[in-house]
């Protein structure tokens, strides 16, 4: 019997393929929107949940500047070694090892807190949530960004396609990041852990330069030690059925998509 497909944080080449393919293209992007809501300032003390490679906490560094402080949080060792491999000694961030639900900080240490699509792989969201709320200061604010409907991001879509016929084990794991596309449930699960929250919903531009950048692109994806492990023909077949299905997205050489996201603004209320 097999071993079900899960995504693979925990792994050296997954940190790194996710860091090399993925950040440039959709985190980061992505990352600058989500502090761009939270209307981030100079000083401010911010904790970002479920940093990965440090993409939004390097971000959010820049814009707190030597008067503030990031500290990024994964339970990913590998991922927080890209994170202060890749962080400027001059950013005013750090990191650390923690689980969402148990962070290891006081009650009210942070002005601002954010986690980028982190949520939906919490084993325990009321949990993670209490203790984000936990480690806010009355009046913080926080940003929570989780991915809309797969149907949303064409290009996952299509990786997804490629995937059900040779490998359905990982093209059902591919739909975890976004198995927390209902924005009326960001909201109540918010609303039930304390927060005044407002989410908004929008799409940004996935853009790749070509065709064999946007098929290399799955090696940074956290299922792609499954996909490694199998023959080199099932990979074969995958690669050429993720070029078919990427073709209607070509554009003058370029592969042009978008992405959506459901992101919650909310406030810790007093």
């Amino acid at each position: 019997m097999t071993e079900p497909v899960v995504f693979q944080f925990g792994n050296a080449t997954v940190a790194e393929g996710y860091e090399r393919f993925l950040v440039p293209r959709i985190f980061a992007p992505w990352a600058e929107a989500l502090l761009e809501a939270l209307d981030l300032r100079e000083g401010e003390k911010v904790l970002d949940v479920a940093c990965g490679p440090g993409t939004v906490a390097k971000a959010a560094a820049m814009r707190v500047g030597a008067r503030g402080e990031v500290v990024g949080t994964d339970a990913s060792e590998e991922m927080l070694t890209i994170a202060r491999e890749s962080t400027p000694a001059s950013a005013r961030a750090r990191y650390e090892f923690a689980l969402a639900d148990a962070l290891p900080f006081p009650d009210a240490s942070f002005d601002v807190l954010t986690c980028q699509q982190g949520l939906q792989f919490f084993p325990d969201r009321p949990k993670a949530l209490a203790e984000m709320f936990r480690v806010l200061r009355p009046g913080g604010r926080a940003g929570i960004a989780a991915w809309s409907s797969i149907a949303d991001s064409p290009y996952f879509a299509a990786v997804q396609e490629a995937l059900r016929p040779v490998l359905p084990d990982s093209a059902a794991a591919i739909g975890k990041p976004f198995s927390m596309c209902d924005a009326k449930v960001l909201a109540t699960e918010l609303a039930a852990a304390g927060f005044e929250a407002v989410v908004d919903s929008f799409s940004l531009p996935l853009v790749f330069d070509g065709m064999e950048q946007a098929v290399e692109a799955i090696r940074g994806m956290p299922i792609w030690p499954s996909i490694a492990a199998r023959p080199a023909s099932d990979r074969t077949a995958l690669f050429e059925s993720a070029r078919e299905g990427f073709t209607r997205f070509l554009h003058h050489g370029r592969i042009e998509t978008a992405m959506r996201s459901n992101v919650a603004v909310a406030r810790r209320p007093g």
